[in-house]
């Protein structure tokens, strides 16, 4: 009998083991932007054993090729599964709330409703979930009255994650101020973020892009400038340091050596990608007064992305001009 239980045991072991492999393969492969090839492992994880992780990943990969309702199902069970897990919570409010923005009338304040549930609830579970914060932020700020929205109510979420999570929590009180279009509140918060953590690049890119909104020009460039200086050759910064200069016209050598050294990167995974890039570098070009290389840049942009308008109109009016 010992023998039995001890051999039973064992292989209850191995087989747990195993599909904790078979898990963390389908992690690896979701997270290196293979989610089809994850969905077969998850989906035989889940017929093996119902694990929350198998539903939520589905989720994910449903949430992604835009099949809400089916994400949304896959969230239920991973929070059924797991109803501690704040961010299995938190994405069952993505689900909610894509929902919403794409039902009927009818059905848009039942799932409004369900999806801010689910976004409280995820902070109730992790008071730090930052983007579960920023989420209920901006459910607040968008939804009426009716729907439980209210600007006190979302300076209060900004206020609560600034105790625990300085840097986002002042970005999320400026996201608040410029709401109410107190901008040079909204600054001095944003200024605040990149003081209390400068190395959360993230602050820096949010005080740039709220200086561009404005059109403070050499605020913007300060801060991307700083980011630069911060994480040296980062991409973004190189990107919105020409982009500054295109909606400026000021600094547009700088502008054309950023483009430049961000074209030659050559990577441009989650960033905008070489057409748009090569659309600013032609406005440089063609605000510096160079034609011939703006045309040239206009072509290259179009030629990688034929669908893209705004450079096909750049190239357009740069052709009459050069006659």
């Amino acid at each position: 009998m010992r023998w039995t239980i001890g051999w039973s045991l064992v292989l209850a072991l191995t087989v747990g083991a195993s599909w904790a492999e078979e898990l963390d393969d389908a992690i690896a492969l979701f997270e290196d932007g293979r989610p089809e090839d994850a969905r077969a492992l998850f989906q035989e994880a889940w017929k093996e054993r119902p694990r929350p992780a198998a539903a939520y990943y589905l989720g994910r990969i449903d949430f992604s090729s835009g099949e809400m309702e089916a994400a949304t199902e896959w969230f239920e069970q991973a929070v059924e599964l797991d109803p501690r897990n704040a961010d299995y919570t938190f994405w069952l409010g993505n689900g909610w709330g894509r929902q919403a923005r794409e039902a009927s009338i009818f059905r848009q304040l039942g799932l409004a409703k369900k999806c801010r549930t689910a976004y409280e609830r995820a902070v109730e579970l992790d008071p730090g979930h930052v983007r579960a914060r920023e989420s209920l932020v901006e459910y607040y700020l968008q939804a009426p009255g009716i729907a439980g929205g209210g600007d006190d109510k979302a300076e209060t979420q900004a206020r609560e994650l600034m105790a625990i999570e300085p840097a986002p929590g002042h970005r999320l009180l400026a996201r608040v101020y410029s709401d109410r279009e107190m901008n040079a509140e909204a600054l001095a918060s944003y200024q605040k973020a990149v003081e209390s953590d400068p190395s959360d690049r993230h602050s820096y890119y949010a005080l740039g892009f709220h200086q561009q909104a404005q059109e403070r020009w050499h605020g913007a460039f300060d801060a991307f400038e700083a980011a630069l200086e911060r994480f040296p050759g980062d991409p973004d910064a190189l990107y919105q340091i020409g982009r500054t200069g295109v909606l400026s016209g000021q600094r547009l050598e700088r502008a054309r050596k950023t483009l430049l050294e961000y074209l030659a990167l050559e990577d441009f995974e989650d960033t905008p990608g070489e057409a748009a890039a090569r659309w600013r570098l032609g406005m440089v070009y063609e605000q510096l007064g160079n034609l011939a290389n703006a045309v040239e840049q206009f072509e290259a942009s179009v030629r990688l992305d034929a669908d893209f308008p705004p450079a096909r109109e750049s190239l357009k009016s740069a052709r009459r001009k050069v006659g």
